[in-house]
């Protein structure tokens, strides 16, 4: 590894929230950032960028190639061949490794623990749900990479973090914080996914309840060729359930 392959190592990890260099390891670069999961980064013998991480989530969430070259135990090593690449790559890590269990749980006690959140009158449980939903939300923010999962449409101001089960009816907080438990969606979205109007099928595409007429699914821009960005088995653990209730919601009733 040349001393501009580190050069650009580094650039890579710190402009992408790995910001804190630790040292050399098993010859590459290892990194730190505000989470508990760590990066190494090395070049290979035939000039690819490799990317490893110790986040036990990431082999089965990270679409990207597996790499063959060595990494640290513990470190699943994926392969760019870019050094645009490579930033992709670790921004993807980043995010995984910021909104995949069991990271916002620990953002949420650290969060509670700081704001002294820990008695049980009613004015501290609801602080302590306004802290749970800011999370959540600025999690799915940074899983969707700032888009409506459906649209794309990137204006902060008009995405909600939508529940899939809903918030109250969350067994565990592991549940409510769950990012996989959610889809960042524009507001029209959100408020039809909220009410048990649309749903995603396995696929991410989108299901009209019965009770949603043909007006109301143009008055809202809502048609049969939206689907949701990229889906996953997590998704579909919360998905099924919402769909059977979105299914159920006839005019009738």
């Amino acid at each position: 590894m040349t001393p501009l392959d580190r050069i650009r190592l580094t650039k890579a990890a710190t402009d992408n929230g790995f910001s804190y260099p630790v040292g050399e390891r098993d010859g590459g670069l290892l990194f730190e950032g505000m989470l508990r999961a760590r990066l190494w980064l090395t070049r290979s013998e035939d000039g690819n960028y490799i990317a490893a991480s110790d986040h036990a989530g990431l082999e089965s969430e990270l679409d990207a190639p597996r790499a063959s070259a060595a990494a640290p135990d513990g470190f699943a090593a994926f392969e760019a061949d870019s050094l645009p690449a490579l930033e992709r790559l670790v921004r993807n890590i980043f995010r995984l490794a910021k909104t995949l269990p069991d990271e916002p749980i620990a953002e949420y006690e650290a969060k509670i623990r700081e704001l002294g959140l820990l008695g049980e009158t009613e004015t501290v449980r609801a602080q302590r749900v306004r802290v749970g939903q800011n999370i959540f939300r600025r999690n799915l923010l940074i899983y969707w990479e700032g888009q409506c999962a459906v649209t794309g449409a990137s204006n902060e101001k008009l995405l909600k973090a939508s529940h899939t089960r809903p918030w109250r009816e969350c067994e565990t907080r592991a549940q409510r914080l769950d990012t996989a438990n959610g889809f960042l969606l524009a507001a029209n979205l959100d408020a039809a996914f909220d009410a048990f109007l649309i749903s995603f099928d396995e696929a991410g595409r989108i299901i009209f309840a019965p009770s949603l007429t043909r007006h109301d699914k143009d008055a809202l821009g809502l048609h049969d060729a939206m689907r949701l960005r990229w889906v996953t088995d997590k998704h579909e653990v919360y998905l099924r359930e919402h769909r059977e209730r979105t299914l159920r919601n006839s005019a009738a009733s």
